[in-house]
Parts: C-alpha cells; sequence; structure tokens
C-alpha cells in the first residue's frame, strides 16, 4: 500500500497521520498478540443492551489504553504498519 493510500484509510477510519517522531524499536509483535490473546477474563465488560453502547466501548478503550501507555499525554498512538500490503 503507498503511503497516500494508507493516510486516505486511516483518514477514512477517523484518524490523523501526523509526522513526528517514530520509537526506533517498537514493540515485538509477539509481545503486542500475547496481549490481545494472553488473557481468559475481559479487560473490560459493557452490557450490549446499553444505549450509549459505542460512547461506553470508545471510554473503556481509551482508559485501558491509558493504563497501558498504548496512548501518549496527548492522546497519539502508534500504528505500525510496512504499507506494502493490501
Amino acid at each position: 500500500m503507498s503511503e497516500m493510500k494508507g493516510r486516505e484509510l486511516f483518514g477514512r477510519c477517523g484518524l490523523e497521520v501526523e509526522e513526528g517522531h517514530v520509537p526506533a524499536m517498537l514493540p515485538a509483535t509477539r509481545h503486542a498478540v500475547g496481549i490481545t490473546f494472553g488473557g481468559t477474563d475481559p479487560a473490560a465488560v459493557v452490557p450490549l443492551t446499553a444505549t450509549d453502547l459505542s460512547d461506553r466501548v470508545d471510554e473503556a478503550w481509551l482508559r485501558l489504553a491509558r493504563e497501558h501507555d498504548v496512548v501518549d499525554g496527548e492522546g497519539r498512538f502508534l500504528i505500525a504498519t510496512p504499507m506494502d500490503g493490501p
């Protein structure tokens, strides 16, 4: 995927691509996948019947992302992609 197509795709997802410092050492894929598949208990629970389901999911995601240093103090986070996919 070209850089321009990647920016367009991220933009359609509601994300803004910023220029800036990229850490020299990104977390190992195994570590990231381990976080995703590692637990058996949910990190957050949101009832499917909640009238504000989307807002509650967003709040839970942001709370957990901040607790685990996924986002920085300004609310930014890194998406690492080789930009050569479909």
